[in-house]
């Protein structure tokens, strides 16, 4: 049986934004940091890399996010 998935377009968050998949350091979707540091784009869907999160090893959208999130290190510099 096939599930259809939502379609994700493009989001946006602001680089300090927390508790989104996009920008936290377990997600391995396709994301890329705004010129200057204060935005955080994402495309599609990416996998949760948490191994603490309910969602280890599941597809999610970039404006998911678990109770377990963790800051990704590149909105640090």
């Amino acid at each position: 049986m096939l599930i259809a998935a939502r379609a994700v377009q493009g989001a946006e968050f602001a680089a300090g934004t927390e508790g989104k998949c996009a920008t936290c350091r377990y997600w391995g979707g396709k994301r890329r940091i705004g010129q200057g540091g204060g935005t955080v784009s994402a495309d599609g869907t990416g996998w949760c890399n948490n191994p603490a999160s309910p969602a280890y090893q599941k597809e999610t959208r970039p404006d998911q996010g678990a109770p377990v999130w963790t800051r990704w290190e590149a909105l640090d510099g």
